[in-house]
């Protein structure tokens, strides 16, 4: 099927078509640039799945030769004023990266109306994004402006610009995905942000078996992954990361979770696998370097 709009072919497969089955196109607007820089800086608008929101998120490049990085610094903003800097954006969170290099880079770009997700593998390092809106379990009323901004670096006090830190290969803590952001004593030194009901902006930590009293957390992390194994069939169980908190007044708050983005168990597993579920395609991959059997997600192709 050829058009304007979309192309597509259809091959034979081992499930036969039968009556009734159909191919259902979502198309929501286009996303906006407010700001393109090429190489440089961008900010886009998004319009959210059902084309009524105004989801604002961006990049912006930074780089040092000589400590071999070439990175994306990772935004989200509450509004936009076309003359404010990138990291003086209207409610701006900047503190999470995406470490790349200067060369050739296997990736995967997955978008809808509502957030992007980026995957690029950088040498046999996986560097990873999430920028936009997660899946709340709270009405647009109750949280009008989920936003999430993730990547795979961030840190408590940043280091010099000429510093080699900033390189994918940095093996600290630090450098963690934002599916399982790890170790992380404060907010600024997690990967993941979420933009809360009263406008500050958490960060959740991911570390197996830890828990924290007042701080964000990921469900299934904070418990433990280290024991879970393919099911019976072979099949792989995929998990959704549940951005939550426990205060320690005893109260606790579950926000919702990452959309398109679950956790799987790497027993017998390895990143670049691909899990057929349903009809959905995921994409496994590693927190970064690590390789331990509870440090990979999938990430939803289809």
């Amino acid at each position: 099927f050829s058009h304007a709009v979309a192309s597509f072919t259809v091959t034979a497969g081992s499930t036969a078509w039968a009556s009734g089955d159909t191919i259902t196109f979502v198309m929501t607007a286009p996303w906006v640039a407010l700001r393109s820089a090429a190489g440089s800086e961008y900010i886009w608008q998004a319009p959210g799945n059902a084309g009524t929101d105004q989801i604002l998120v961006g990049a912006s490049t930074f780089s040092n030769a000589g400590a071999d990085y070439y990175n994306w610094r990772l935004g989200g903003f509450t509004g936009y004023a076309a003359a404010n800097p990138f990291a003086n954006q209207p409610g701006a969170e900047t503190c999470p990266v995406l470490t790349l290099w200067n060369g050739s880079i296997p990736y995967w770009f997955i978008a809808d109306g509502a957030r992007v997700k980026v995957v690029a593998k950088i040498s046999s390092v996986y560097a990873c994004a999430y920028l936009g809106f997660p899946d709340t379990y709270l009405t647009p009323g109750q949280f009008p402006y989920p936003l999430v901004v993730g990547g795979n670096m961030a840190w408590s006090t940043e280091p010099a610009l000429t510093s080699a830190n900033w390189r994918y290969s940095y093996t600290g803590n630090e450098n963690s995905a934002f599916f399982q952001p790890l170790n992380a004593t404060d907010d600024r030194r997690r990967s993941l942000r979420l933009r809360r009901p009263d406008g500050s902006w958490q960060g959740f930590d991911g570390t197996p078996g830890r828990f924290n009293t007042i701080h964000g957390d990921l469900w299934p992390w904070t418990t433990t992954m280290s024991n879970v194994r393919p099911a019976l069939d072979g099949s792989y169980v995929l998990l959704p990361i549940m951005m939550f908190e426990a205060g320690s007044d005893g109260g606790t708050n579950a926000w919702g979770e990452l959309s398109g983005v679950m956790a799987v168990t790497g027993h017998g597993n390895g990143a670049e696998n691909t899990l057929l579920v349903g009809r959905e395609t995921w994409l496994v991959v590693q927190n970064v370097a690590r390789t331990s059997k509870n440090t990979y997600a999938a990430f939803r192709l289809a």
